[in-house]
Formats: C-alpha cells, structure tokens, sequence
C-alpha cells in the first residue's frame, strides 16, 4: 500500500514538471498566432509609434467560401500577392481602418468610430505600407519554423471594392484563416482584422549531384598549352614626381640607370620574375637573350646583330613577336659601358598625357 502511494506520487511529481516543461517550450514557441501577433503590435509602434494590443487571434483551415463569409462590404478588403502567383486576402473592419486613418492624419483616435461608409483608393493608399510592414513581419517571425513557409513573401496588392470582386481572386485552394481583434490607442477603440493566405505544399528541397571525379589527363595538359602566357620585359622603373611627369612632351630624355640594358626581367603576371636578359636587336627588331641560369651578364650579340648607333634613341613602339614592356624602352650600344641609357617618349605616352 505504501510503495503504490510512493509510486502515485513519484508519477505526479513527473506530471507536474513535464507540464512546466511544456509550457515553457510553449512560450518560447514562435506560433503562426503569436507571430501574427507580435507583427500587428511591433509594426504599429515602430511605423506609427501607435499603441495597438491584440485581444484575440483565432485561426483555422477553410476553403474560399469561409473567407468570403468572414469579410463584409464595410471596411477595406484588400487582395494580396504572393509567390509563385498565389493570393491572399485581408480585412480591416471600418472601426479599425478609421483609427489607423485618424492616428496617421490628425494625430489622436477618437473614442467613437465615425459612421460607416464606403472605403476609398485614399483609404488603402494610406495604410498600405502598415499592412506591408505587418505583412514582411509576420513572414520573418515565422522565417526559422517548419510550417512557416506558406506565410513568406507576400505583399499589398489592392483594394477591393466588394466580396465578389476579392471572390474573384481567391483560387480553390485551402486557406489559413486568422481572425484578430485588437485595441487600438490610449483610447481603447476596438477593431477586428481578417487574413486568409492560401495552404500549399511545403517546396523541396533541390537535390544536390555531385558528379564523379574525371581524370582530364593528357588532354587538359594539351589544352594548356595552348593558354595565352604574357610575358613583360622590365628594362627599369622609375619614380617621378608628379611635376615632373607634367612636364614631359615629345622629344624629353629620361636618363636610365647604368647596366639596365644587361639586366632586363622577363615578368610574368603579377610582377613575377622568371628570368634575366640582354635587350638588342636582331634583323631589325627588338629581341631579348635570356639568362636562364642567373644574374650573370650575358654575352654580347654578334657584330653583325648589334644595333646601329642612331637606334639609340628610336622611338618605342610594339613588334608582333616580342614580349611587351613596361617602360616602351630600347636599348642603346650595348658595347659602350660610358654612354648614357636614355628613353624618348612616344607619341603616344604623349597623347594620354594631353588634357
């Protein structure tokens, strides 16, 4: 007898902290009521800085017939978009949309609602971005729940001027059906509100494939080698200052430093170095001897090869073989240790520099 007492009282005691347990989970639940609820109240006060509490929100499954039935002519039925085309529908009854009317107009709510009559295009254009608002919150307080993805995206369509017209909108899907009552301001104006957003299937979610690794092999290596490589000889780079980069025209001379002609880079990239070598000529044209093992100065070009000496100063301009350069510089006689390294501006470094 004792142990079935210990026993019944043991089982109460667990009945009484899984009840505990439950409504705690129950108050921080984010319930399509409580969400709805909350976005009513927070876009009131954010929006209009109005104060607005929910009596009482009731909601509920039903086909387009109910939702017809809940709205009546009086008030402001508005029709909603939403995704993928679908609609919805939403109500203020015409004490609630002359509150929200007179709080955003005149600045105070009167105790009474005024005599009924019909809504207006003005009506809807001036609460319309509360309902978006309210609308847009409701969707993110239910963004992170499972059976929240029926209330996202949806948005201030227009106004209907009856139940037939909002009837026509409405498709032959099952609705979600929210019934709130409210008060709104200091004054305690009592009003109701009335959305219906269509049930759907939940979407699925896509199917990532993942495809089998492929050996490309020889023939990616064959493509490759096919790739564009820029190379840049650098014979030098300078430093000026801006006064005097102004000054330059057609036919200034820019003195090089000693020993620049035997020790050109060859970049590739972003300024990476992959070789040195000797800027000269042959048979006309700009060429560069690498020195792939180092530093090391190379050895002079044939006599034969070796630039004229008027080609000293020739203008710069691009060949179609040779790798492009960062200065446009030529070499002079690469046998003469005691003559200057000088570069003359192109025309056309002139051109860019013209106003």
């Amino acid at each position: 007898m004792a142990e079935d007492m210990n026993a019944t009282a043991s089982n109460e005691v667990l009945r009484r902290k899984a009840s505990v347990g439950r409504a705690a989970h129950e108050l921080r639940a984010m319930t399509p009521a409580k969400a709805l609820r909350l976005a009513i109240e927070k876009a009131a006060d954010d929006g209009l800085k109005l104060a607005v509490s929910v009596t009482g929100c009731s909601r509920g499954a039903t086909d387009p017939g109910e939702v017809l039935e809940s709205v009546e002519d009086s008030g402001l039925i508005v029709s909603l978009d939403g995704p993928e085309g679908l609609k919805g529908a939403l109500w203020l009854d015409f004490s609630c949309l002359t509150a929200l009317i007179e709080a955003q107009t005149i600045g105070r709510i009167a105790v009474r609602s005024p005599e009924p009559r019909a809504s207006t295009a003005t009506d809807a254009a001036i609460v319309s971005p509360l309902l978006d608002d309210i609308l847009t919150r409701f969707g993110a307080n239910l963004a992170t729940e499972e059976e929240g993805y029926w209330a996202q995206g949806y948005r201030f369509s227009g106004r209907c001027p009856d139940r037939r017209t909002l009837g026509l909108s409405l498709g032959e899907a099952s609705y979600q059906l929210f019934r709130i009552t409210l008060e709104v301001g200091s004054a305690g104006r009592t009003g109701a509100i009335m959305l219906a957003l269509p049930l759907f299937a939940p979407p699925v979610p896509p199917v990532e494939i993942i495809s089998p690794v492929q050996d490309f092999g020889p023939k990616l290596s064959t493509r490759m080698q096919d790739v564009p490589a820029q190379l840049d000889a650098v014979l030098c780079r300078l430093h000026l200052p801006l006064s005097e980069l102004t000054d330059l025209a057609i036919g200034s001379v820019i003195p090089l430093a000693p020993g620049v002609l035997t020790a050109t880079l060859l970049e590739a990239g972003r300024g990476v170095s992959i070789a040195k070598g000797q800027l000269g000529q042959i048979n006309g044209q700009r060429a560069l001897r690498l020195s792939l093992g180092g530093p090391q100065t190379s050895a002079p070009l044939p006599a034969s090869r070796e630039p004229e000496p008027e080609a000293q100063y020739s203008s710069v301009q691009s060949q179609a073989y040779e790798p492009s350069t960062s200065n446009a510089l030529t070499e002079g006689d690469s046998r003469s240790e005691n003559a200057p390294n000088q570069l003359l501006l192109s025309s056309e470094l002139q051109a860019l520099m013209q106003p």
